[in-house]
């Protein structure tokens, strides 16, 4: 994986400049868009080559974009709760709807544990590489999630939005993003298993926090368009499959 130097994006197949030698992505690579040092501009705009004595030994590297500083607006934080909410009642649903105050609040905690902490983990990591990113509810992910949690059938949909985030990134950045959510579910089931056999008083609601977590991992590195699972395969199918025997064998266990 090589990096571009002009604006730092790691790059697959990288271009490199006969005039400078340096290394460049598809957006910098020819020499007006990078500045080149082995060109200079005439007046009127056009270019030619500078003899090999006048040019710079080196080009000069850009460093890579700083983190974002963590916020949700308004609208986003709407949509979040909206989406914690419908796959809250999914889950209340597949435990035929509980009304007593110990397993609702079992089930919000469940949910925030394994749905929340995955939304944000792609947030909190494409923010950290310095890309704008937001939770946007999917109207028609939201409906089906509703609408499968409120009829008795035996298939429920958990899709009600996504992490939409900003900028041209490279198939590593995506990959890597996208992974960040379920290995957090891969965590956040192992520490469960973990804690089930520190304190078996809770063990029953510890490994149901684990097979939840597990399973939502699973379902999301599906390789298939739109779920996360076809963006790591892109970037590294080793990477993929480690990650899938891990969560499939936490759930399995």
């Amino acid at each position: 994986m090589a990096r571009c130097d002009y604006c730092g994006a790691e790059v697959d197949l990288p271009f490199k400049c006969k005039y400078c030698g340096g290394t460049f992505c598809v957006k910098h690579h020819l020499p007006e868009n990078h500045n080149c040092p082995g060109l200079k501009r005439r007046a009127e705009g056009r270019w030619f080559e500078v003899p090999l004595y006048e040019r710079p030994r080196e080009v000069i590297r850009v460093p890579p974009k700083p983190a974002i500083r963590f916020k949700v607006s308004t609208a986003e934080g709407r949509d979040l709760a909206l989406a914690t909410l419908s796959v809250f009642l999914v889950f209340l649903s597949y435990f035929n709807w509980p009304f007593q105050p110990l397993p609702i609040a079992y089930l919000m905690a469940l949910t925030v544990l394994t749905y929340l902490t995955h939304e944000l983990a792609h947030k909190l990591l494409a923010m950290y590489y310095g890309y704008p990113a937001r939770f946007v509810l999917s109207r028609e992910g939201f409906l089906a999630t509703l609408v499968t949690a409120l009829l008795p059938v035996p298939i429920k949909v958990v899709a009600p939005g996504t992490v939409v985030v900003e900028g041209v990134l490279s198939r590593y950045k995506l990959g890597v993003i996208a992974l960040a959510g379920p290995l957090t579910n891969v965590a956040i089931a192992l520490l469960a298993r973990f804690a089930a056999h520190a304190a078996p008083t809770f063990s029953h609601y510890l490994y149901g926090v684990a097979d939840v977590s597990a399973w939502i991992a699973l379902f999301n590195l599906i390789p298939l368009p739109t779920f996360d699972g076809s963006k790591v395969i892109r970037w590294s199918a080793a990477a993929w499959f480690s990650i899938v025997i891990a969560a499939l064998a936490l759930w399995l266990l």
